[in-house]
């Protein structure tokens, strides 16, 4: 299979990158997510469930969209979290954000991968 972009990696980082670049990606043009883990969006960072395990940056100073600083903030109170902009969100709020833009951005509701992205779910 030939591509036009690689990312190699399924952790939150790649996954954050390939959601990132289909926006500014010519529907003329493939991308994909080779991962050997299935736990899109966990990586290393990301692996613990363990709610008490937080992040190390407030949540007001981070987004999973590079042009949308508040995207965490207003997923968080959609979400009715009890988290506000200056709290330690648990880790897997941000799997949490990041699989379900992958789903909406980058998978038909068939689960189909959009502009041949391809990843394990």
């Amino acid at each position: 299979m030939q591509v036009d972009i690689a990312v190699i990696g399924g952790g939150f980082s790649a996954v954050a990158t390939v959601i990132n670049v289909l926006d500014r990606l010519g529907q003329d043009k493939s991308i994909a997510l080779v991962s050997r883990s299935s736990g899109l969006g966990r990586g290393v960072a990301y692996s613990t469930t363990e709610a008490k395990h937080r992040l190390n940056v407030p949540a007001g100073r981070m987004s999973l969209l590079a042009d949308k600083a508040d995207h965490l903030c207003q997923w968080l109170a959609e979400e009715a979290t009890e988290f506000g902009p200056e709290d330690f969100i648990p880790g897997s709020y941000m799997v949490a954000i990041c699989r379900k833009r992958w789903r909406t951005d980058c998978c038909a509701p068939t689960t189909a991968p959009k502009y041949g992205s391809s990843t394990p779910t």
